[in-house]
């Protein structure tokens, strides 16, 4: 492989993603683990209602497509980042494993400069550190900033002796939850489907109830009308294979908590979770869980349910974790070499003020 053998066109309009969707889903099949924000289905969602201004710089080996890196312009001057927001808590790139290299990073990088002008960093954000970003960026050598943001926790359940690694001392304290709401309430049944319509406006609705609603903050997904047309296009989008998976406690026929997952490859994400807060004394969510995890490890084609967050509350469980990060390239242009040099000087200035404190307490 040469660099002559790599090239880059950029895509930028609506048309353009429905257009390269043939070639989009060749290269996702390519990827060994691919994940939800993979798929050209939550990009074309992601495009259509909640961040319109992405360009998809597409790279190219001969004519095969090997690479998408979705792109907007930032809030500062010349910065170009992954793009995120509140309801993408984990993102990457798509890139094919044979071609992580040099001299792709290479053509990206002039691509971006034609395309965008010039630029002093790129930020890739929220990206696990097995992510064909991190991979990729990583083989660039010095100026490139790395950053731990958030956590990934996830569970594996590829059979009943992966779900011994629970907190014991938990399960047991649900299980008393589910004793006292049975008492107290009558029947608990959990259910779990594929089809959207009914089932995706019933999570909403038990997403809208508590806090986040009306009577709270008002940031739940129906208080946002592009929001909601998002996840009701991805729902109706991952239907289409059996890939959505929206689950519910009921107590007496009633929702009372839901998820809303899709599986990718071996993996389940939870992309939401919520409750109703009239049953939060009986901890609906943690009921809803422990039902999911058992019935993934009964599954031989489910190996891990995937939290796609770090939640604190999670951490009760004793579940696996992965850092997160963002990670920030900077150009050799005079502007961002000083911007990362005034970083790399914040950082000794922050860890001298450190040292000089913990060392007046002692």
């Amino acid at each position: 492989m040469t660099p002559k053998d790599y090239r880059y066109q950029v895509f930028d309009t609506l048309e353009d993603l429905v257009a390269l969707r043939p070639d989009w889903d060749r290269l996702y099949s390519r990827i060994p683990e691919p994940a939800f924000y993979h798929d050209w289905r939550w990009y074309h969602s992601l495009f259509r209602f909640l961040i319109t201004d992405i360009s998809f710089v597409c790279l190219y080996w001969r004519q095969e497509l090997i690479g998408v890196v979705p792109l907007t312009v930032g809030q500062r001057t010349r910065v170009l980042e992954l793009p995120v927001c509140k309801y993408t808590d984990l993102a990457d790139i798509l890139l094919h494993p044979e071609h992580c290299n040099k001299q792709v990073l290479a053509v990206l990088l002039a691509g971006v400069r034609r395309h965008f002008g010039p630029w002093s960093s790129i930020v890739f954000h929220r990206i696990r550190p097995d992510s064909g970003a991190y991979a990729l960026v990583r083989l660039r050598s010095g100026f490139t900033r790395i950053d731990v943001v958030r956590r990934n926790t996830f569970f594996k359940t590829r059979n009943e002796q992966d779900l011994t690694a629970l907190s014991k001392k938990h399960l047991k304290n649900i299980n008393r939850f589910e004793r006292r709401l049975l008492k107290e309430n009558g029947n608990l049944e959990y259910e779990y489907q594929n089809v959207s319509e009914d089932g995706i406006e019933a999570f909403l609705d038990i997403e809208n109830s508590g806090w986040k609603g009306e009577a709270g903050t008002q940031s739940s997904i129906l208080s946002e009308p592009l929001a909601a047309a998002f996840f009701r296009n991805v729902a109706r989008a991952f239907t289409e294979t059996g890939q959505l998976l929206l689950s519910f406690a009921q107590v007496n026929g009633r929702r009372i908590s839901g998820q809303f997952g899709i599986l990718a490859g071996d993996r389940h994400y939870l992309l939401k979770i919520s409750y109703h807060p009239e049953y939060s004394d009986y901890s609906p969510g943690n009921l809803l869980l422990r039902s999911t995890l058992q019935k993934a490890a009964e599954l031989a084609t489910v190996d891990e349910v995937n939290l796609v967050t770090g939640p604190p509350w999670a951490d009760r469980w004793h579940p696996e974790t992965l850092t997160v990060y963002t990670v920030t390239l900077y150009s050799y242009s005079l502007r961002g070499l000083f911007e990362y040099g005034l970083l790399r000087l914040k950082d000794v200035i922050r860890l001298f003020r450190n040292k000089f404190q913990t060392g007046k307490a002692n």
